[in-house]
């Protein structure tokens, strides 16, 4: 087991540095050709999707858009044989490695201001000093994690070798724990093709290296650990440790909290009958043990958090972030389906109730042990790439054809097209259908 940990080590090391000699390279190519230059900053930038946004769009191409998509979707719930059995080709992992290299040498050629969700952390004292730090603003927003989460960033980026290590090299730092523990998940034949398919996926995946190392927010590796710790936690119920590693991950994001009580909640409302996760009474030891130690180490920060939390203050609110390519929000579209074709404005408890009308509806086509991990991606109101990393546990298993061509290929053509062409309202449709399709397609 420590041999293999470490062959994967020393294959995600020789990863990395191939992807840093590419981007180098690409990046002297840029100096010397101005159609490269062009192509790597309309990738790198989203050119396409920023600057021919969903607003600009005529109201009427939108509604027949939609009536269309809807039509072929409901063709597709209704009449969809697919056999899972299907192998990846030697020819669709090239094509999807080298998607995922160019989309993350450009990110990295294009975007020089980027870390600001991780450097927030770095920069801002978590300690209360007359004034709330929860309505201290920099980068445009404010923060979002617990006192004692937020003082432990603080005080490791103020150590000078670690500030500078954070500073210069996070992106390898991050895309490198990204393939490491994607490799410990699949836990495959360590052999070219497999090295291939697993870079591949963490480059690409729903645009979550993307967004991780544009933004350096910490929900990447916070997902990735999550997915490991539960994978393990499955695997082998008598590891108390990775129990109580849950528990801590689910505290510290409460985003993960939310979407494993509604796993629960569907698991009790469509009689899926699966096992969410075990040792239950140790994870939630674990969660109330590090509430109780926030609330007792910073009492007042811990307040002020809460506030922010519960949205009941003025700082900036991440639930009010609109749907996008990198904020798979199912909700919003839903929203803009009965304010274009009705007039009307419905509440966010209503768009959940018609939400879970549609999946109930179509359970018998949409709903199954096997998928009932991405079904909160229904109802959340946020659900940024960044921090979907540990739905990369859908990847352990033999064969991963339809996880692999979806959210991986598929998402990644769509990425570099609508990046030269621009989207409008495709954006919301295109990864809605890709989730839905999900469902469809690997209901056992």
């Amino acid at each position: 087991m420590f041999n293999t940990q470490l062959r994967y080590l020393f294959v995600t090391f020789i990863s990395i540095s191939t992807l840093k000699i590419f981007t180098d390279a690409l990046k002297l190519a840029t100096k010397y050709s101005e159609a490269v230059n062009s192509v790597i900053n309309k990738i790198g930038y989203l050119n396409g999707i920023y600057t021919q946004s969903a607003a600009t769009w005529n109201p009427n191409l939108d509604k027949f858009i939609n009536f269309a998509f809807l039509i072929i979707l409901f063709t597709l719930i209704k009449s969809s044989n697919y056999k899972v059995n299907k192998s990846l080709s030697p020819m669709l992992i090239f094509l999807t490695f080298i998607l995922g290299i160019v989309i993350f040498s450009s990110n990295i050629l294009t975007n020089e201001y980027r870390g600001w969700d991780l450097f927030f952390y770095c920069e801002i004292n978590p300690i209360y000093d007359g004034t709330n730090p929860y309505l201290k603003e920099k980068y445009g927003f404010t923060s979002v994690y617990s006192p004692l989460l937020w003082n432990i960033l603080y005080t490791i980026c103020n150590v000078e070798l670690f500030n500078k290590i954070i500073y210069s090299y996070y992106i390898w730092i991050y895309t490198g724990f990204g393939v490491y523990i994607f490799f410990l998940i699949r836990n495959q034949k360590l052999n070219f093709q497999n090295i291939f398919i697993n870079v591949g996926v963490v480059l690409t995946f729903l645009g979550t290296n993307y967004h991780g190392i544009k933004t350096g927010n910490i929900g990447y590796l916070l997902g990735l650990l999550l997915a490991y710790c539960y994978l393990t936690n499955i695997d082998n119920p008598s590891n108390k440790l990775q129990s109580v590693l849950i528990g801590i991950l689910l505290t510290i994001k409460p985003f993960y909290l939310f979407w494993f009580g509604l796993l629960y909640a569907f698991n009790k409302l469509f009689k899926i009958n699966v096992k969410i996760v075990n040792n239950l009474n140790l994870i939630l030891w674990t969660i109330f043990t590090l509430i109780f130690l926030n609330f007792v180490l910073y009492k007042k920060e811990f307040v002020y958090f809460l506030e922010n939390l519960f949205q009941i203050n003025e700082a900036y609110k991440p639930l009010n972030d609109k749907a996008g390519f990198l904020n798979l929000n199912f909700q919003d579209y839903i929203y803009r389906i009965f304010e274009r074709y009705f007039g009307i404005e419905i509440n966010k408890i209503l768009i959940i109730l018609i939400t879970l009308m549609f999946l109930y509806y179509f359970k018998n086509y949409l709903i199954s042990k096997s998928n009932i991990m991405l079904l909160p991606a229904f109802v959340t109101p946020r659900f940024k790439s960044y921090d979907i990393t540990f739905l990369f546990v859908l990847f352990r298993k033999n064969n991963i054809y339809i996880e692999y061509i979806l959210f991986c290929t598929i998402h990644s053509i769509i990425f570099i097209i609508f990046s030269f062409t621009g989207a409008g309202y495709l954006i919301e449709i295109s990864y809605i259908f890709i989730l839905i399709l999900y469902l469809n397609l690997i209901k056992e």
